[in-house]
């Protein structure tokens, strides 16, 4: 496996899932470098201060991204989807039949501006947090 460096503001969003798949919770993470695996027997991965969450299984035909990757002002879920950092947002709660609400947990601007103008928009998919 061998790291491969980054470049500044380099930015992924990590997705939890909901054991029934009602929901999608959402970080911002700065990715500090790349894994990548020169034979590629496995995938690239982002690594991040502390951890991804768990691969959700099981959902086909939903997709449910471990991460996505923010470039400029498009996401990228390698092999699956890429677009606007908004439009993600309704593709990940809507794909294939899904219903999903989602919650955003943002620091940086980028994606907290794109969630926010996203909430407004589709008030009725947005998940308070626990206990909602």
């Amino acid at each position: 496996m061998e790291t491969v460096a980054t470049q500044m503001g380099d930015l992924i969003i990590s997705v939890e899932y909901a054991p029934d798949n009602s929901w999608c919770d959402m970080w911002d993470n700065q990715v500090l470098a790349w894994l990548v695996d020169e034979t590629g027997a496995t995938e690239s991965a982002p690594a991040v201060v502390g951890s991804l969450p768990p691969v959700k299984t099981g959902t086909d035909p939903i997709k449910s991204p471990q991460w996505g990757h923010i470039r400029g002002n498009s996401l990228i879920v390698p092999d699956l989807w890429r677009g606007p950092i908004g439009a993600f947002f309704t593709w990940l709660s809507t794909n294939n039949g899904a219903s999903r609400k989602l919650r955003g947990n943002f620091l940086d601007s980028k994606p907290l501006n794109a969630f926010n103008t996203w909430a407004q928009q589709n008030p009725t998919m947005v998940w308070a947090g626990p206990g909602s």
